[in-house]
Order: C-alpha cells, then sequence, then structure tokens
C-alpha cells in the first residue's frame, strides 16, 4: 500500500491520539489491514493489528512511529479533523521534554 493510500486510510477510517500516542485505522475484515500495515513496514514503522468487539484495528504505537507516519502520509491527509489531531500530537510532543518527543520534533521538522 502506498503512502497516498495509507493516508487515506487514515484520514477516513483512523483516528491520530496524542495521548495515549497511537494511530489507530479500523475496518471489518483483516485483509486490508494487512496491507496497511505492510506499507507501513515498508517505511520503518511497525504496525500491528487487533480484534475489537466486531471490528479489526491497526495500531500505530510509539511516539517516534507515530511521527514517522505522520511525516510519510501527512500530505494525502485532507479533512479538517485529521489536521487538528495532528496538530494536536505535535504541540503535545513540543510540550514533552522526553528524548523519545526530541526524536520525533526532528522526525517532523518542529
Amino acid at each position: 500500500m502506498t503512502r497516498c493510500e495509507r493516508g487515506s486510510w487514515i484520514d477516513t477510517e483512523g483516528y491520530i491520539r496524542d495521548s495515549p500516542a497511537m494511530i489507530e485505522v479500523t475496518q471489518k475484515h483483516r485483509e486490508p489491514l494487512e496491507d496497511y500495515c505492510e506499507g507501513a513496514k515498508l517505511d520503518g514503522v511497525p504496525c500491528r493489528i487487533r480484534k475489537r468487539a466486531d471490528a479489526w484495528t491497526a495500531y500505530i504505537t510509539g511516539i517516534e512511529n507515530i511521527a514517522r507516519e505522520i511525516a510519510n502520509t501527512q500530505s494525502y491527509i485532507r479533512t479538517r479533523t485529521r489536521r487538528r489531531q495532528i496538530f494536536r500530537f505535535k504541540r503535545h510532543i513540543v510540550r514533552s521534554r522526553t528524548p523519545e518527543s526530541e526524536r520525533a520534533r526532528k522526525i517532523l521538522r518542529v
């Protein structure tokens, strides 16, 4: 799956959390999420899939991993809601003083 397709999936089926730091993409079927995770892994972003109630969810955790996925897909995210979530995540890592947040700031050039 390309970065453009992953960005579209985050935009329509996903959620970007700042606390706890996580990107979630939810689908009814597992197979599309396997493609999503394979594309993320090709860009060096680890991704896991879990079953939740009646749907499957792909998770990306860790501040650095989320920063990498945002850096790779941000230009393809169009909706105001996801852009606000990205803004909140960036604000969160700017305020945080952990070494992981420092590396994430460098990845996102914040």
